[in-house]
Formats: structure tokens, sequence, C-alpha cells
């Protein structure tokens, strides 16, 4: 499905990283070789993300959550990807006009089950759930096929003010009923080979294709 990526992928006018990509793998490549797997498993993709140093506590006895939904936005929808571990959620952001992304949800929906890796710093959490192609997954399917050729210029548009304007913060809500609060809100942009490395500037309004 993809490998990750040895660059940082929004980079400013001056070549400087902004954010990490979140990439497709699969598990063989994020599982130690030592680790046992189901059969067939070891070639379900995982979506993987990298969040920064953040301070998440990921003892065992936190309560987590995996989920994904839809952001829409003044062009297009951002499709989304969550896993929630206590009062911190992280989001990978993924373009639905990409037809690698759904490469990805159908490999997902063939085996009933997806597979989310989050890095804080370090080694993170690897989260498999369950999972199927929803109708609402499907009435966005049919919107790409009229999606139109500025569809990935608008998406990283618009994933980029998601994130570095806040916008994450303010419309995310626990899924956990126990936690009420949520202390990180964090997010990374899917980068598929589809869509290239990208130089945005970085203006006080947000950011504008470079």
């Amino acid at each position: 499905m993809g490998k990750a990526l040895s660059m940082p992928w929004l980079l400013d006018q001056d070549g400087h990283p902004i954010l990490s990509p979140g990439y497709v793998a699969t598990l063989d490549e994020v599982v130690s070789p030592s680790v046992t797997l189901p059969s067939g498993m070891r070639s379900l993709p995982v979506l993987v993300g990298h969040f920064g140093s953040h301070p998440v506590d990921l003892n065992a006895s936190q309560p987590r959550y995996v989920g994904f939904g839809c952001i829409d936005t003044d062009a297009m929808p951002l499709l989304t990807f969550r896993m929630q571990i206590g009062p911190t959620i992280a989001y990978w952001l993924a373009n639905p006009a990409d037809a690698q992304i759904w490469k990805l949800l159908d490999a997902w929906d063939a085996a009933g089950k997806m597979a989310l890796s989050a890095h804080f710093g370090g080694s993170g959490p690897l989260l498999v759930w369950e999972f199927s192609i929803t109708p609402a997954l499907n009435a966005l399917r049919e919107w790409t096929r009229h999606a139109g050729d500025r569809a990935t210029a608008y998406f990283i548009s618009r994933a980029g003010h998601a994130i570095l304007d806040g916008i994450l913060p303010r419309i995310a809500t626990s899924d956990i009923a126990s936690v009420q609060t949520l202390e990180h809100v964090l997010g990374c942009i899917v980068c598929t080979p589809e869509m290239g490395g990208v130089r945005i500037r970085v203006v006080n309004e947000g950011i504008t294709l470079h």
C-alpha cells in the first residue's frame, strides 16, 4: 500500500518542515517480526501518524477508541480517522478524492478491520478496530466522482487550516463517555504517492499553496 516517507511532506517556502505526514504502511512493516499475528493480518494496511512529543499517558488502564468520519468545509469534505487514548485524541485527515484512500478503505472493509498506529515522540499504540464501509462512506465515494481537478489543492488548503489554525481542537469531542474533557487534540495529513510533495506559504490568515 505504501511506505513511510523519508522527509516531511508539508514544507514552508524555505523548505523547512511544518507537519510530518501520516502515511499508509502494513502491519508487517509496523509490528516486530517476533510478534505472532493472525493468519493474513500481516498485509492489513495501517494508517501511521507522528504527532510530536506530546505527554500522552499510554498506561493500559486508559480507555481507548478508534473511529472515522467527515468534516465539512466550504470547499470539500475532509475524511477523518481518529484514535482517542484517555483525554488525548489524534486525527488523520485524508483526501476523499484520492484513489489510494479508497484502496485503503476497501482493504479494511474486506478484512473487517481498520488499524491506526500513532507515535507521540517515540513508540506509540497500534489499535485494530472493527470496520465496514458505511452508507455515509459510499455517499462520499459517489461525491468523489464529481470532485474536479482542484480537489487535491482544496484538500491541502482546508486540512492545513484545520490543523495549523486550531480548528480541530474547537470541533473535537470525546468518543469516550468517561472522558468529558479533551486535553490534547492532534492532527496529521495523510500523504499518498498520488499527492506528492507540497510547499506552502504560511501567512497570518492561514496557508496558501506555493
